[in-house]
């Protein structure tokens, strides 16, 4: 969970939960996140009515290994817009330039 959820605030969270094996879920700033990870490859809160049902969905998913495959077998990244992000959001936000400095050593490939 993102400590906000804000227009292009996204931090390194969702890479460290992807890093562990784990098929995230993810609270925050729906757009900015879709723009570089895949939404069929994380389970996004606001697609459910509140954050119990979410934790249900995530229940029932962890229990079922057909289910939970899909969300590991989908692909992570959409596209390659970190360095974008990166112009962008730090130069006139450098309080986000350490959370870009996490995201691009948890995804390299994102760069």
């Amino acid at each position: 969970m993102e400590n906000a959820v804000l227009p292009g605030y996204l931090t390194e969270k969702i890479g460290y939960a992807y890093n562990a094996g784990a098929v995230p879920i993810y609270w925050g700033d729906t757009t900015t996140v879709s723009d570089f990870f895949n939404p069929a490859s994380f389970l996004n809160v606001a697609d459910y009515m509140s954050p119990e049902t979410a934790a249900t969905t995530a229940v029932q998913i962890w229990r079922d290994p057909q289910k939970l495959q899909r969300f590991l077998d989908a692909p992570i990244r959409v596209n390659d817009r970190l360095a974008e992000y990166e112009a962008i959001y730090t130069e006139y936000r450098p309080w986000q330039e350490p959370m870009v400095s996490a995201l691009k050593e948890a995804f390299p490939d994102l760069s």
